[in-house]
């Protein structure tokens, strides 16, 4: 689609129209564009990775960024970056105004503010966002919250935060596992339980699960909290876990639509030719994965 932007003097005042393209290769075109700082409860500011499909920065961290459409004020484009980049309705609050460049580019921007209850219904557009960073809950070794950090920190730190697994079994007692995308910082390309993550700040424990489930699998399904543990493992020099995790578990018959960037390859497997396997080649799997698919098959068996 053939995109223009209204070109403005230093005054704000339209003085014509150009092409995406010449917008950003040449800063003497200003053009109008509007930054959303997003903040939840407790005051983290949620930031979003830029697509690699992007033209420009892609793959750089930043707050919600939009471009006016033509003739289209600035609080509207506010508004529409955000639900077309988050999925979220909200209330933005403009705090200042401010002239941009980067060398290649010229903006006049206009700054909101916007706080959001929760995050649970964040549903981000892939063309735009590869993914959102927003802080992982730091816990005791009760589970109790005892503040917030950046996921990357926490990874390198090792600080203990909560996270959660599902395992999911078709009606033949088969569990679903799959191999983690390439991409992936921490254990790439090796095979773990149906579906990991961690809950957003401010995000239900159950709700993110289900959140994730379907974001990364493309089904839902009824989930049962079964136990949780706490492990720590080092995947090399920079990276690592340190986890209170919380099992979950469900029945599911359906079809599967996994996201490629999460999921490299995924299959239904016998547990006991799963067994068999982590046994005869534990390198292949997650360490959270070998630690608890014995808990989770025994307490299944005694429920039965």
């Amino acid at each position: 689609m053939t995109e223009f932007f209204d070109i403005v003097d230093e005054n704000d005042r339209i003085i014509g129209k150009a092409h995406r393209s010449e917008c950003h290769s040449n800063p003497k075109l200003i053009h109008r564009g509007v930054f959303v700082i997003v903040v939840n409860k407790t005051g983290d500011v949620l930031l979003s990775k830029r697509s690699m499909k992007k033209d420009t920065g892609p793959g750089k961290w930043e707050v919600i960024g939009e471009h006016n459409k033509p003739g289209e004020y600035y609080s509207n484009a506010a508004l529409r970056g955000v639900k077309e980049e988050l999925g979220l309705s909200v209330k933005t609050e403009k705090i200042s105004k401010i002239r941009y460049t980067n060398g290649d580019e010229t903006e006049l921007d206009e700054v909101f503010f916007c706080r959001v209850a929760s995050i649970d219904r964040i549903k981000i557009d892939r063309e735009e966002i590869d993914e959102v960073s927003d802080n992982l809950i730091l816990v005791d070794k009760d589970d109790k919250e005892i503040g917030s950090a950046e996921k990357e920190e926490c990874h390198k730190s090792m600080r203990l935060h909560r996270a959660f697994s599902i395992f999911i079994f078709n009606s033949s007692g088969e569990l679903l596992i799959h191999k983690r995308s390439s991409h992936k910082k921490t254990w790439p390309g090796f095979w773990t339980n149906s579906c990991c993550s961690h809950p957003r700040v401010g995000e239900e424990l159950e709700k993110s699960a289900e959140r994730r489930l379907k974001e990364e699998l493309g089904f839902s399904c009824p989930l049962q909290h079964l136990f949780s543990f706490q492990y720590q493992a080092k995947f090399d020099g920079v990276y690592g876990e340190h986890e209170l995790d919380h099992v979950f578990i469900g029945t599911y018959d359906g079809p599967v639509e996994p996201d490629k960037d999460e999921v490299e390859q995924w299959l239904f497997i016998n547990v006991d030719d799963l067994k068999r396997d982590i046994k005869k080649n534990p390198e292949k799997y997650t360490p959270w994965f070998k630690l608890c698919i014995d808990g989770v098959l025994q307490r299944m068996e005694k429920s039965l």
